[in-house]
């Protein structure tokens, strides 16, 4: 069998009580499957719900509108493998989750761009983009497999 995480792995890994996960079943955000009665949910799954996660806060990437934050920030990274990819994304969430999530007004999104890119847009006030970008640097220049790069 696939690697499946139960609720109270997926509430771990994504920095949430069980009674989120949940609620993000009930609400059509978070899909998985019933085994024996209990939820197991695939990385496939946990990829959906984040990206469904990121995409569904007022985004500016899919919409004609405005953009609303004073400052944006665009990071074009590339990749040699989706799982490098999405370790480095997870990381990057549960640090944007415990440190920034709390303030509104403070975006963070995701997308993939292809085989081997994926962008990554910081939006905000001035103070926030900066030090988060600031951090989100910092931590690119210390992998070994993602890389900053010039967009396509």
């Amino acid at each position: 069998m696939k690697n499946y995480y139960s609720v109270n792995e997926l509430a771990e890994i994504l920095g949430v009580t069980t009674r989120s996960v949940r609620n993000y079943l009930r609400e059509g955000k978070l899909h998985g499957i019933k085994v024996g009665g209990k939820w197991k949910f695939s990385e496939e799954n946990l990829s959906e719900f984040l990206q469904f996660s990121l995409k569904t806060k007022p985004s500016f990437m899919e919409s004609d509108q405005p953009i609303k934050s004073a400052v944006v920030l665009k990071f074009y990274l590339q990749y040699e493998t989706l799982e490098s990819l999405h370790q480095f994304r997870d990381c990057m969430i549960s640090y944007h989750q415990d440190v920034y999530s709390n303030k509104k007004d403070r975006y963070f999104f995701y997308n993939v761009l292809d085989d081997t890119c994926a962008e990554f847009i910081i939006s905000g006030n001035f103070n926030y983009v900066q030090s988060f970008g600031t951090w989100f640097n910092e931590a690119v220049s210390k992998q070994t497999d993602i890389s900053l790069t010039t967009p396509k």
